[in-house]
């Protein structure tokens, strides 16, 4: 599923004209598959569709020609260029919109967590195992955001 997301980075556009027609269709297709049904929480409670799987499929044929304008882009820049250039884009295309948020939140590494949790491990010692979890947690801060050489 994460795999998926990749359409929507401009880098990954084919140069060919030709090519661009069939681009990304597979993976909308399970984009759309995952995304387009209500899910049912392990409580019972049903989560609705983010999108409409059928709509986000059809608008696909057009939305991924509107890529080619920012195919030198950073994916973040890229879109940002497209919603200001666009400002309809996000009424005619909300469900693909909505794709593209969703691939814009998702972290792209859990290296950030690892290295707090490294951190963690360093910090906490034999010597400072009664740090309070606040004490803890500031301490984390500083050195995280801090000076390199802190």
């Amino acid at each position: 599923m994460y795999y998926s997301f990749r359409i929507f980075d401009p880098k990954f556009l084919p140069v060919k004209e030709s090519e661009l027609v069939n681009y990304g269709n597979e993976d909308i297709e399970k984009l759309a598959t995952y995304y387009g049904i209500d899910k049912m929480d392990g409580d019972g409670n049903v989560m609705e569709k983010v999108i409409n799987g059928n709509d986000v499929k059809q608008k696909w044929k057009v939305a991924k020609y509107y890529m080619k304008q920012i195919r030198n882009q950073d994916v973040v820049g890229g879109w940002e260029n497209i919603f200001h250039m666009y400002p309809d884009f996000s009424k005619d295309f909300p469900n693909v919109v909505n794709l593209v948020k969703i691939s814009l939140i998702i972290p792209l590494s859990n290296a950030q967590v690892e290295r707090i949790l490294s951190q963690h491990k360093l910090t906490k010692t034999q010597l400072r195992n009664r740090m309070s979890v606040e004490s803890l947690n500031q301490y984390l801060i500083i050195l995280l955001n801090g000076p390199d050489d802190f």
